[in-house]
């Protein structure tokens, strides 16, 4: 019941000895490619998915949408006689006023003429005003065209397409890529004489590069060297965890009471806040120790100096290159010795530097205050009354807080020992049965379990903030290694992605009605280029700012999942963003997100990602004792 027509014949059988002809097979699928965009018949224009470009962002009416499936398009031909120009005025020339009109006359063409449907729409939308198209997009976008037959959704995504192939204008964004390379040798930061060597000049030798194969020569192949550093001296200092694990809340049937608060002697202290009545200072004047209030002012991401060693640097550039070498072997699919002239020629230099280095260096002895047994001995009893953390607003100064106080203050915003808080609750489950059943769903949706690091619950501390007068606490719950991390990190990009396609959409829709509904901000780029703007323009009379003292933990479980769960559903409503059929899934992999008709490794369905975010919102948990 159909007719068929060859376009165009390519040689051969499309094999090889009895397989396929991969080289054939890449030239038919470029021609073939050629044509679905030649015939136009990309879906909404014909019924073709899948095309060259169609995920290429040059052609995207946003980032995350899909492109704009007329740009992809070559140009018709345009020879031949040319009609005598026309004087008739074009303002004139379609008699539809608005959007109601034109969706009932798209009706009625494809009721009476189907075959002609697409080319007798694209005449209408010629001759239609820009406010018009505007209109009519803007109510596609809206899905307000519902009330229209249900059966003409690819004829509203062809019109949609076509309205922004004649209107969308790609925002000019100056953009310098720069190339990255794609091999990073690691090293561990042995001490300061890496200073001395100059790898990175070392690396980029042509005597070095010229020792490596071709597949690793190019610019962004290029082995560079990047250094792995000690730990900063914070997790040393700082004891606000261990403070908050050493609470023990006995529960007697429904009554809770604390058996163990330390003692303080803040009384007499002169460093006493007198409106809490115990120590909160950041005055590190408290610390009688010099040595270690010297430490504590170079603040808590100090790494202590180590005595300058060019053998020791020597040895960790040898351990880098061993193990960077094996990754780029897998990598790249090289030779087991392929990169061992390489090696040998860096070290050769290397250690050709440090003779004549050591022949010119006095390594100055250093001494790392953290051991020293008499700074250790005071930093272990001066933990004992006071409990040291970052301060809000200024994370690279420290704060001290009086032990007993301290807890206090955490049992009062739990409600402890009364079970008092509106906002959180004693729970009665069981440690492992809460880390268990995360586990599941970690095996579920990620394929694999929680390591022995996330098996733990998140727990609570709290910063003082010494901006105010008198100073206020900052309550956090730490989550950055617990049993729910693993399925956070899976939210988070789900609804990255979701923010951007909302985003999107009201930028589209800013862009075809004037006024913009979306005010939500990802970082402080946009309020500091609003903010050059109104100074370039002087036009700034007042500037107020605002903010919310508790916004978090008062709002509802029930209004929060509700409404997360209603845009979950807006973004997979694909007619409400893309000119394409509606997608199922939502893939996210480590590099990217995108939706996919079919699965593809780590995809999820809307109802996945509604059980995950529940689960989150209603299993939030956490440990004080």
């Amino acid at each position: 019941s159909y007719q068929y027509q060859i376009l165009e014949k390519l040689p051969g059988t499309g094999y090889k000895n009895g397989s396929l002809d991969e080289d054939m097979l890449r030239v038919r699928k470029e021609r073939e490619d050629d044509w679905i965009k030649r015939m136009r018949v990309i879906y909404p224009y014909g019924l073709n998915d899948k095309t060259v470009g169609k995920n290429n962002s040059s052609h995207r009416s946003t980032e995350t949408d899909t492109p704009i499936i007329g740009k992809l398009f070559p140009p018709l031909s345009r020879t031949g006689t040319r009609p005598s120009r026309n004087r008739e005025n074009k303002n004139n020339r379609n008699p539809l006023i608005n959007s109601d009109e034109f969706f009932c006359e798209v009706d009625r063409i494809v009721t009476n003429d189907i075959k002609n449907a697409f080319h007798k729409i694209r005449v209408l939308l010629n001759n239609s005003k820009k406010k018009l198209l505007k209109e009519i997009g803007y109510d596609i976008l809206q899905n307000k065209i519902q009330k229209h037959k249900s059966n003409r959704s690819q004829y509203y995504h062809y019109i949609g397409d076509y309205i922004d192939t004649l209107l969308w204008k790609e925002p000019r964004v100056k953009q310098t890529k720069k190339v990255h390379s794609q091999n990073p040798c690691v090293i561990h930061f042995a001490n300061k004489g890496f200073n001395k060597l100059g790898l990175s000049k070392i690396f980029k030798m042509d005597v070095v590069t010229s020792l490596l194969p071709q597949e690793m020569r190019e610019e962004n192949t290029l082995p560079f060297p990047t250094f792995q550093l000690d730990a900063p001296i914070r997790s040393k200092i700082f004891n606000y965890k261990e403070v908050a694990n050493t609470v023990q809340v006995e529960l007697d049937d429904e009554v809770s009471f604390v058996s163990n608060l330390p003692v303080c002697d803040c009384s007499n202290s002169p460093f006493k806040d007198h409106h809490h009545g115990h120590v909160s200072t950041g005055d590190l004047r408290i610390v009688e120790n010099k040595k270690l209030r010297k430490l504590f002012s170079k603040g808590p991401n100090f790494r202590e100096p180590k005595t300058m060693n060019l053998k020791h640097c020597l040895s960790s550039l040898n351990a880098a290159l061993e193990s960077s070498s094996e990754k780029f072997v897998k990598k790249h699919g090289l030779g087991e010795t392929s990169l061992n002239q390489w090696k040998d020629k860096i070290l050769e230099i290397v250690s050709d530097k440090i003779k004549s280095l050591n022949e010119n260096i006095t390594p100055k002895q250093t001494v790392p205050v953290l051991k020293d047994p008499i700074v250790l001995q005071y930093l272990k009893e001066f933990h004992s009354k006071y409990v040291i953390t970052p301060i809000d607003k200024a994370a690279n100064n420290v704060a001290i807080t009086c032990k007993r106080f301290y807890i206090n203050s955490l049992l009062d915003e739990l409600g402890i020992p009364n079970n008092s808080s509106l906002t959180y609750k004693i729970s009665t489950a069981e440690r492992e049965d809460i880390i268990e059943s995360n586990n599941k769903l970690s095996h579920k949706f990620l394929g694999k379990g929680l390591t022995d690091s996330q098996r733990t619950l998140p727990i609570i501390y709290w910063i003082p903030k010494m901006h105010y007068t008198p100073s206020r606490r900052r309550f956090i719950i730490a989550s950055s290694n617990c049993c729910t991390k693993p399925l956070s990190e899976l939210i988070s990009k789900a609804f990255k992605h979701i923010f951007h396609q909302i985003k999107h959409f009201h930028e589209k829709c800013t862009f075809y009605k004037n006024f913009n509904h979306f005010w939500t901000i990802e970082n402080s780029a946009p309020f500091i280029g609003k903010m050059n703007e109104i100074n370039s323009n002087r036009a700034a009379k007042d500037i107020s700012t605002f903010d919310f003292s508790t916004l978090y933990t008062k709002l509802p479980h029930d209004d929060l999942v509700r409404v997360l769960h209603e845009l979950i559903e807006f973004v997979f409503d694909g007619k409400k963003f893309r000119n394409d059929r509606k997608k199922r899934y939502l893939t996210i992999t480590d590099h990217k997100t995108f939706w996919s008709n079919y699965p593809r490794g780590k995809s999820f369905t809307k109802e996945n990602i509604k059980e995950l975010v529940t689960h989150l919102v209603r299993s939030c948990f956490f440990s004080i004792w």
